[in-house]
């Protein structure tokens, strides 16, 4: 009898495992092609044999759907000429400190150069 209940135990066990990570598979999946993620068979089979580091993954990874939409929007504000910074950078001094800002990205830079380090606009004087 012990044999036959350690069997079933056994059995139940590994169907709930694998039950569970179809349920994170799928999951992983769905949410991988929320986040704009093509390759959602792949997320898949990452949340169901990784179980919860390929759902963590995914989780933590960019969403791809709002980073398209910004490029996007930017790209229409080029268009319509409404982005409020020039097309090319000027240096802005920051009189408190005495520091080069970049006016595109307002990222500190050193005041000697010609381009912005960050965002690389050319930096006019």
């Amino acid at each position: 009898m012990d044999i036959i209940t350690s069997f079933m135990t056994g059995t139940i066990g590994l169907i709930v495992l694998i039950v569970v990570h179809l349920v994170i598979g799928s999951f992983t999946g769905w949410l991988a092609g929320n986040k704009g993620y093509e390759s959602t068979i792949t997320w898949f089979f990452a949340g169901f044999f990784f179980g919860i580091f390929g759902l963590l993954t995914i989780g933590l990874a960019s969403n791809l759907k709002y980073e398209k939409q910004l490029i996007n929007l930017s790209e229409k504000l080029e268009k319509l000429n409404i982005n409020d910074s020039p097309s090319e950078t000027r240096k802005s001094k920051d009189t408190k400190n005495d520091i080069t800002r970049c006016v595109k990205c307002r990222k500190i830079i050193p005041p000697d150069s010609l381009s912005c380090t960050y965002c690389g606009a050319p930096v006019v004087a």
